[in-house]
């Protein structure tokens, strides 16, 4: 812990920041897949990306390409909110000791996502366990909110009776439901597996409060398995609450709340979250040439297919 808060004072000040990803929370066969000099996650909630871009450039320009300081913090501030996930990221710089990959978000952008699903970008990343370095309230509760989402989705995914390892899986899939990297083969087909099985004991402490939140629609059976109520009104009330972005999403695809049977929710879902996870990975993937640059990026890409390649 003392280790990744220590990066923090080599930035700006920033209102929220965490660390996620294999080198933080461990995964299936990381062992085997890690360099010795492992990449670690980060992501910066600040206030104003324009004005903490501008602080950055003066005490890291090395961390900008040569484009992006030619335009200067506004231009980095229009590539970081004008699409993707509204989120700027820099990778492979050496930060106390630490290879580092961090990605900057406005508060806003950042909280929309949690709770409405704007991109699913962060939101989706903040699904699974991680480390939260530095708290805000507006996020945590943001946070908070991203995860009943989850929760919910997930059991409007899954049959009336399951186990919790069929809920962390898919709860943990959501993100990558029309991800550019998994369909180009980038990322490991085995990623949510290798997510899910070493932190099945985080899972449980993120989600508990939530689950027993859900009573008496969800119920725990003798045994690791959840039995839920699937009769046409908790389903139909379950979707009423599905996150702002998704619902309209849907609705674009002839989805009805009041009219469309529950039955066919499931299909309706995943082509929701497909859709937007496709959108903002296909142009998050296009502005990391631009904020790293084309040799980092390249970089980048080579060691996900590495690390996929050696999976196999």
């Amino acid at each position: 812990e003392a280790k990744l808060a220590s990066v923090l004072h080599s930035f700006p000040p920033v209102r929220y920041s965490l660390g996620y990803g294999s080198s933080v929370i461990p995964q299936r066969g990381g062992h085997k897949l890690m360099s010795k000099k492992s990449l670690y996650d980060f992501m910066f909630g600040v206030k104003n990306s324009e004005r903490w871009h501008r602080e950055n450039m003066r005490r890291n320009p090395d961390h900008y390409p040569l484009l992006m300081k030619m335009g200067g913090a506004k231009a980095v501030d229009r590539v970081q909110r004008g699409f993707g996930g509204s989120i700027y990221y820099v990778a492979h710089v050496h930060v106390v000791g630490i290879d580092l990959k961090y990605g900057v978000i406005e508060e806003e952008d950042l909280c929309d996502d949690l709770e409405n699903w704007t991109s699913l970008y962060v939101a989706g990343r903040m699904h699974k366990p991680l480390h939260v370095i530095q708290h805000n309230p507006e996020v945590d509760a943001a946070a908070a909110k991203n995860l009943e989402h989850a929760l919910r989705t997930s059991l409007l995914l899954l049959p009336e009776k399951f186990t919790e390892h069929d809920l962390y899986m898919k709860i943990a899939g959501l993100s990558y439901l029309g991800d550019v990297r998994m369909k180009a083969k980038v990322e490991n087909p085995e990623k949510v597996l290798n997510i899910v099985e070493p932190n099945l004991e985080r899972f449980q402490h993120l989600y508990q409060p939530y689950i027993e939140s859900f009573k008496p629609i969800l119920n725990r059976l003798p045994g690791e398995t959840f039995e839920q109520d699937i009769t046409e009104t908790s389903r139909r009330k379950l979707a009423s609450q599905l996150p702002k972005n998704l619902l309209r999403v849907m609705t674009k695809s002839n989805f009805d709340l009041a009219t469309t049977d529950p039955a066919l929710y499931p299909d309706h879902i995943t082509k929701g979250i497909s859709s937007i996870v496709h959108t903002s990975s296909l142009s998050q993937t296009f502005k990391g040439i631009l904020s790293a640059g084309p040799f980092n990026s390249w970089r980048y890409a080579m060691q996900k297919i590495q690390r996929t390649l050696k999976a196999k």
